[in-house]
């Protein structure tokens, strides 16, 4: 992906509904999924095929497991020559996910499943409900890029409708 490319790319506009509309179908706020729940992906290396990754311009041979954060049960990073996306799954109910970022956050909808998608400076993370909790998408772009004026948050809501659904429709 050449830098013209990323920049045209870059100033497509986010689409966002309102917080409160987004979320207002949400209930519960435990700190975790219902141990009876569907799974959701169960490996994110493997749920998302290589068509996916190149319809997002993300290079499949880059595809990589990478140990879960504290809070995840399973990772995966796959990148281009100047953005990687961490896909992961988290047993963080989507309600906790989205108290523990309020005032920091956009409600969305992806293929009318519940988001959020929390930003910063380097990085932006989407954040989808699915029945064992989350799956969430973390873009981060390489310095270079952001100095090309590149938004980690640019891409993220087409990524995440591309990949949705890999997702097993909620219960």
């Amino acid at each position: 992906m050449t830098y013209p490319t990323i920049l045209r790319r870059a100033t497509g506009a986010v689409l966002a509904i309102p917080v409160a509309t987004a979320l207002a179908a949400c209930g519960s706020s435990s700190d975790t999924a219902s141990e009876s729940s569907a799974p959701a992906i169960s490996d994110p290396c493997t749920a998302v095929g290589d068509n996916l990754m190149r319809e997002l311009d993300l290079n499949p041979a880059t595809r990589t497991p990478v140990a879960p954060a504290a809070t995840e049960t399973s990772a995966c990073e796959v990148s281009s020559s100047d953005t990687t996306v961490r896909l992961s799954q988290s047993t963080t109910t989507f309600e906790a996910y989205r108290d523990s970022h309020q005032g920091n956050l956009i409600g969305v909808n992806v293929n009318q499943r519940p988001a959020v998608i929390v930003r910063s400076q380097s990085q932006c993370t989407l954040a989808m409900k699915d029945n064992a909790g989350i799956t969430s998408l973390r873009v981060t772009v390489s310095v270079t890029a952001l100095e090309w004026g590149m938004n980690p948050c640019g891409h993220i809501e087409s990524y995440a409708t591309t990949i949705e659904p890999t997702i097993p429709p909620l219960a």
